[in-house]
């Protein structure tokens, strides 16, 4: 009885293998899907509201200032705990 059970659940798990002409079908399907990817990609892309040149520039601006202050942080801590550590090990 067991036996017919393990056969049973290998059965159940083992893939079916696909003639020729269904693999030259998926082959096909394969570009079809592509095509339609970048057509919905595009359809996207259309929907999507673009900022207006001085959005952009603004929200460009507020970045870049905003990695400069942090680069300065991250400058400014890293150089004062070099210090700290050389005069605690007295190099």
């Amino acid at each position: 009885m067991a036996n017919v059970k393990k056969a049973a659940a290998k059965a159940a798990t083992k893939p079916e293998k696909k003639n020729k002409k269904q693999q030259k079908k998926s082959f096909g399907a394969v570009f079809h899907k592509i095509g339609r990817f970048f057509r919905e990609v595009v359809s996207e892309m259309k929907k999507v509201s673009w900022p207006t040149r001085k959005d952009f520039l603004t929200y460009s601006l507020a970045v870049f200032v905003f990695v400069i202050i942090m680069t300065a942080i991250v400058f400014t801590m890293d150089t004062g705990l070099t210090v700290l550590l050389n005069k605690i090990l007295g190099t």
